[in-house]
């Protein structure tokens, strides 16, 4: 049975850094959320540690 897909080494290197840029910007994004999550709710009770 052959694949649909087309693995991503198979592509071109625009391609490949249209990925890698998109995760990169996913990765900061989500690290920013954490940190905001972090600062607002974990310091609720004047102590600055984790949620939970």
């Amino acid at each position: 049975m052959p694949t649909k897909y087309t693995p991503l080494k198979d592509h071109d290197t625009p391609i490949k850094v249209l990925f890698t840029g998109y995760l990169i910007t996913v990765g900061i994004g989500y690290m920013f959320a954490l940190i905001q999550i972090l600062l607002t709710h974990g310091m609720a009770d004047g102590k600055f540690r984790p949620v939970g």
